[in-house]
């Protein structure tokens, strides 16, 4: 299977799906939604997990459970067509009647797997339809591939959701904290400070925010932000350069550097990519 889109975006209450062809790194992340990625065509790819490297080839695929940290090496071999779908937990537990797709479960116990010809079908499907017809009557279309794509994916490598390890207690000082950086991620607020206010030591917010969330807090801060950054370049027409300005970047060029490293589309490629 083999297109030429450079870029194509669905969002909706399922989340996100994007389309990328190219072989620019991602940084290490981390966001509170399912992560499937797919290799379509082109070049092999390699991510980095806190457990080590994982390949995204014509044989193998990733899947990531909520608050995974992950990042993208630089292809050498050339272009990838990558389909990376994030799915919310709360729509994927609303499609499998409440089976297993809280945020704080392991849903699939093993992130590199063995992509079934199903699955490969069902994704160059839904590729194929994204790319090649962006009309709004053909939203449902994509919805319907989208949803038998994330409905396979869950048959073939999903298991029975065993919680995180340590049950993910969420220590009081903590939730005030992501709070804190909820309400105020727009100015890109100082870790430290937000540490000092709730009472704790450097080391220790660190390692309770990830003992509590999975994640760090430079991370969670991140996913706050692209949240809100792909908001506004989906729901609005604002100049880049007042986008930038309304989540705290100094300059236009340092959010398109943030914004790029993150998911691999400069944001103005990102907005004009958007299907539906």
């Amino acid at each position: 299977m083999e297109t030429r889109a450079q870029a194509a975006v669905l969002l909706g209450p399922f989340g996100r799906a994007t389309i990328t062809r190219g072989r620019r790194a991602v940084v290490a992340h981390a966001h509170a939604e399912f992560n499937f990625l797919f290799k379509i065509a082109g070049a092999d790819a390699s991510f980095r997990l806190e457990s080590g490297a994982l390949p995204l080839s014509d044989e193998r695929m990733i899947v990531l459970n909520p608050w995974q940290s992950h990042g993208k090496e630089e292809s050498t071999g050339g272009d990838t067509l990558i389909l990376s779908l994030l799915i919310a937990p709360d729509w994927l537990r609303a499609q499998t009647r409440g089976v297993g797709a809280d945020s704080a479960d392991i849903l699939f116990p093993s992130n590199s797997v063995a992509m079934t010809p199903g699955v490969r079908a069902h994704a160059e499907r839904l590729v194929a339809s994204v790319t090649s017809f962006a009309d709004a009557g053909a939203e449902a279309l994509h919805a319907e591939l989208l949803l038998q794509l994330v409905g396979t994916v869950r048959e073939a490598y999903a298991a029975a959701a065993t919680p995180w390890a340590g049950g993910r207690i969420m220590d009081a000082r903590i939730r005030r904290a992501a709070e804190v950086i909820q309400r105020n991620a727009a100015d890109n607020p100082n870790l430290l400070t937000i540490a000092s206010q709730v009472g704790l030591s450097r080391s220790h917010f660190f390692a309770q925010f990830k003992h509590s969330l999975g994640v760090t807090p430079q991370h969670y801060l991140d996913w706050v932000r692209m949240r809100l950054a792909i908001g506004m370049l989906s729901k609005s027409d604002l100049p880049m350069a007042e986008v930038a300005a309304r989540l705290g970047f100094f300059a236009p060029s340092h959010f398109t550097r943030f914004f790029t490293q993150h998911v691999a589309i400069p944001p103005g490629a990102f907005r004009r990519s958007i299907v539906s």
